[in-house]
């Protein structure tokens, strides 16, 4: 593996969901940590705590009513997204920061292909 990549992650460390995929008329695999849980409480910083591992887990993605959460063994959760503006925002906070970083370690590996 070339510039410090991390390996990819296993099909088998996650539950795999079969879903009919209505516009395409195909079957897709839909990579889930489990059913959506219909609230959960999140922290006032808008993290939880991993029931797997007891690490915090940090919202990674949201669609109009989930946010997904992970942690950094990479178990996911997802629940239902808070009707609090505030928490909202501190939901989208940390999705914002996990895209600059990963920004930023793009734009690293780009420059260290550069070099070579």
């Amino acid at each position: 593996m070339a510039r410090g990549e991390k390996a990819p992650r296993q099909i088998s460390a996650a539950v795999t969901d079969i879903v009919w995929d209505e516009q395409g008329g195909g079957i897709t695999l839909e990579r889930t940590a489990g059913p959506c849980e219909p609230r959960m409480t999140l922290r006032p910083d808008a993290t939880a705590e991993c029931a797997e591992c007891g690490l915090p887990m940090f919202p990674i993605s949201e669609t109009s009513d989930t946010v997904t959460l992970e942690c950094a063994n990479r178990h996911r959760l997802a629940t239902a997204l808070p009707t609090e503006r505030a928490t909202r925002a501190l939901i989208d906070n940390w999705i914002a920061k996990k895209g600059a970083q990963l920004h930023v370690q793009h734009e690293r590996w780009e420059h260290e292909e550069d070099e070579e």
